[in-house]
């Protein structure tokens, strides 16, 4: 498994893709987190696994985005993961 970039630093409205590349068989079976907690896609979350990579593309980012995202892969002879770590920066508004 080709790990992702440990960190990115970001503003909100910007958009975020981490990928995994992969290797193995039989089937792999690839699921992403966010804090140990498991994804499921929405409007801003999209999933995809296609040529041996696994991606994870977030849009439209907000500061509750920031944290921990893994991804992990597993088949029948053993499994990996790797992580990195979004850091969504408020922005500073003056009144």
């Amino acid at each position: 498994m080709k790990k992702v970039d440990p960190s990115y630093l970001m503003l909100p409205g910007e958009s975020a893709r981490l990928h995994c590349r992969l290797k193995g068989s039989p089937v792999i079976q690839v699921t992403w987190f966010k804090n140990n907690k498991e994804l499921t896609e929405s409007n801003t979350i999209r999933m995809s696994f296609v040529n041996s990579e696994a991606v994870l593309d977030i849009t439209d980012v907000k500061v509750e985005d920031s944290g921990t995202y893994s991804c992990e892969a597993v088949n029948d002879v053993g499994s990996d993961s790797c992580s990195a770590e979004i850091v969504v920066k408020g922005l500073l508004t003056w009144s």
